[in-house]
């Protein structure tokens, strides 16, 4: 039978991202070059200009597909209708569960942070922007439970922190469960220690069930 793989054409950008998510990850953008990119995914040199313009354009491609889940996930809260307290509680606890769950994207995160000198004024924010929670914080704001902060610098304040905790909470096998209820504590433990960012008192942050931290399909985890 003959083989059904993929023409070299399709399978390069796809190695391309693969290999360029992990390198940012570890090195950040200013420590990886292009021939060390095209060298590691097995493609011509003239790959990464081909199929995405730059190695600021592979960059920026692996920002958007590495946090575009999360991104999808707090679009889906703000249309399910939850009151701005719990939609923010609910908000706060997708983006440590995400991180948790996907550490190449929350090194992407830190590198973004370590390397905002290398780009021009607001380049970098917008590069790990989450609009919709900034307009979660900016409803908690409204509703009296969040901090009267500029939205967009309390976000990236809370991602870059939440970034960190993921980070250092898988790092350390000996990490507490509160409560003995397995993972599902230990992340609402985080999101409580990162709400001290964005919400006044520790009764804004208690949810009244489970379904407050569990989004609009009930579902917790990476999609």
């Amino acid at each position: 039978m003959a083989s059904q793989q993929r023409p070299e054409s399709e399978r390069a950008p796809h190695r391309l991202l693969h290999t360029a998510r992990v390198l940012f990850s570890k090195r950040g953008y200013n420590g990886v070059s292009v021939r060390a990119l095209a060298r590691a995914a097995r493609v011509d040199l003239g790959a990464v200009r081909y199929h995405f313009g730059s190695k600021e354009g592979l960059y920026r491609e692996v920002l958007r597909t590495s946090l575009d889940p999360l991104r999808d996930r707090l679009e889906d809260l703000l249309c399910a209708g939850l009151p701005a307290p719990a939609q923010l509680r609910s908000g706060l606890a997708e983006a440590v569960e995400f991180l948790h769950a996907d550490p190449w994207a929350a090194l992407l995160v830190q590198r973004r942070f370590l390397e905002v000198q290398a780009w021009p004024a607001g380049e970098a924010d917008a590069l790990v922007t989450l609009p919709a929670l900034v307009r979660m914080i900016e409803g908690g704001q409204e509703a009296g439970v969040a901090h009267h902060g500029e939205p967009h610098t309390l976000a990236l304040r809370f991602l870059l922190l939440a970034s960190q905790m993921a980070l250092i909470c898988r790092a350390a096998s000996s990490c507490p469960a509160p409560s003995g209820r397995g993972m599902e504590g230990r992340l609402d433990s985080w999101g409580s220690a990162f709400a001290g960012l964005l919400i006044l008192n520790d009764d804004a942050w208690q949810p009244k069930s489970r379904t407050d931290i569990s989004g609009p399909s009930g579902r917790r985890g990476t999609p």
